[in-house]
């Protein structure tokens, strides 16, 4: 069957209904496009008209169904209840099973396509048959691709091939989960002075996808990746909940989706994602990082979520003590943990910048700033009355002063004229220098051309006196003509002089 797009002036096709789809797949075509075939009356969107077709292509018990040779093996084993290696229409093929979180499973797979490794996120049957949910996740996923930060995971796309389930592919990280680093660590725990750079580079990550309107929702140590090189990166932005108002329960079962250890009190009833929930978790994360567990445990979401609502958080150095720990955490690090796992949102700092000024400054900065100004007050105070008594010795040593000043400005005024004016003679010098190098220059052509002229005019009476002389001559006078011609100058003389005297000689 041919299919036809209607295009803008012009119809697109014909096409078979596999290109159609494939040209859904690459985003080449919207399922918004009209199209049709023949026998149609009226033009209908691609989606409606590749379901329906898809429905009649459907085959029956009874009806042969011839699969593509790559794939048939695949759906031999799907069939059988095994994971298929190649999925995306054929597009991605399976590597080997990162990890498996609460909305699926993560493979590394490799991209055919562009031919490099991707991790793929598949979305559980669960979670893609709530359609309100995965219309939110495909918004969000939609905003994540705008992320380009160098510590937050490239997503790629959110694929829906027909008859598959659907995933998100994104950038393939070669490294290990920062929760796989701290098991590493003596007592399983960090010291403050390792974990410090690492907090600063996701303060500045979730800085910058907040300010875009992108709110994380499940924060924590298994989603933060270290490279190879020791680069902080971080994973699942964008995939964990729409960032909005949640108006109804399946919007509000998305936005608290989540870690229920790591979630906030807010994230944990449904409220709609705000950047204070990320906060908390990054609280709980430098909680359970430092300590060596988390601050609320349980033996399920309902205990955990209880604490989350209503038990005081237990101070961290004062656990760690519990624990066996022999690291100190710096007070400043532990009031800042306290402050991000505040009950209300709006005791906890308001923005990531806040916490990193609050680490860069090793304490709450506006403290800091006011403390410095009750000090630099008191030291003031002192100075004023040690002042008191050099009074009249300073307001003389200030007028001194002030009159040094004025006759240092005037001396510098009175320099600053001379310099003017010895540029400005330099100036004139120049330019009466290249006048008179001109005049120079133009008296010299008047020279040569006054030696040219009177050469010329030399020439012109030597040749008159040959003339006369030779005139004689033929009178007759030849002592007359040889007068005249032996007194021609001598650079002059050429052989007509000779040939006129030779004459001259002959007659004599």
């Amino acid at each position: 069957m041919q299919l036809y797009i209607a295009g803008k002036g012009e119809s697109l096709g014909p096409y078979s209904l596999d290109q159609v789809q494939d040209l859904v797949r690459k985003r080449k075509l919207l399922e918004t496009d009209l199209a049709w075939h023949e026998g149609m009356e009226d033009k209908v969107p691609v989606a409606q008209l590749l379901k329906v077709l898809q429905e009649e292509n459907t085959p029956t018990f009874d009806e042969e169904r011839t699969v593509a040779p790559e794939l048939a093996g695949e759906e031999a084993k799907a069939k059988e209840g095994e994971v298929s290696t190649v999925f995306g229409g054929g597009r991605y093929k399976r590597e080997k099973l990162l990890g498996e979180g609460g909305m699926g499973q993560v493979w590394l797979a490799y991209d055919k396509q562009l031919e490099r490794q991707v991790a793929v996120k598949m979305v559980s049957k669960k979670y893609a048959a709530n359609q309100k949910a995965l219309n939110a996740l495909k918004a969000e996923v939609q905003k994540s691709l705008e992320l380009t930060h160098p510590n937050i995971i490239r997503i790629y796309d959110l694929n829906e091939t027909p008859g598959e389930d659907p995933f998100i592919s994104m950038e393939y990280v070669e490294g290990e989960e920062l929760l796989e680093r701290k098991k590493k660590q003596p007592g399983q725990r960090f010291p403050w002075k390792e974990m410090e750079p690492y907090t600063l580079k996701l303060c500045e990550a979730l800085e910058y996808a907040h300010e875009r309107g992108m709110v994380h929702r499940d924060l924590k140590p298994q989603n933060v990746m270290l490279t190879v090189e020791d680069e902080l990166k971080l994973a699942d932005f964008g995939i964990a909940a729409p960032a909005g108002e949640s108006e109804d329960a399946a919007t509000q079962e998305a936005a608290r989706s989540g870690t229920p250890i790591y979630w906030s009190p807010q994230q944990a009833q449904g409220y709609a994602p705000v950047g204070t929930d990320d906060i908390y978790s990054l609280g709980v994360m430098l909680y359970e990082l430092l300590v060596g567990q988390p601050p609320f445990r349980g033996p399920n979401e309902a205990a955990i979520t209880r604490q989350h609502i209503q038990k005081p958080v237990p101070d961290p150095q004062a656990k760690l003590k519990e624990l066996g720990g022999e690291s100190k955490i710096p007070g400043y690090v532990n009031e800042l943990i306290l402050k991000c796992l505040v009950k209300d949102p709006a005791q906890r700092p308001q923005g990531l910048g806040e916490v990193r000024e609050w680490i860069q400054a090793k304490g709450d900065p506006v403290v800091k700033r006011q403390k410095r100004m009750v000090l630099i007050s008191g030291v003031l105070g002192i100075v004023a009355l040690m002042m008191g008594g050099l009074a009249i010795w300073a307001w003389n040593q200030r007028t001194e002063a002030m009159e040094s000043r004025q006759a240092e400005v005037q001396q510098r005024k009175i320099a600053e004229t001379q310099r003017q004016e010895a540029e400005e003679q330099r100036t004139e010098a120049e330019k009466q220098k290249e006048i008179a190098e001109t005049k120079q220059k133009e008296a010299e052509q008047q020279k040569q051309i006054a030696v040219v002229e009177k050469a010329k005019a030399e020439q012109q009476n030597y040749f008159n006196v040959i003339a006369l002389a030779k005139s004689k001559i033929d009178e007759g006078m030849h002592d007359q003509a040889r007068g005249m011609l032996w007194a021609t100058p001598r650079e002059q003389r050429n052989w007509e002089c000779g040939h006129l005297m030779y004459l001259c000689r002959l007659e004599l």
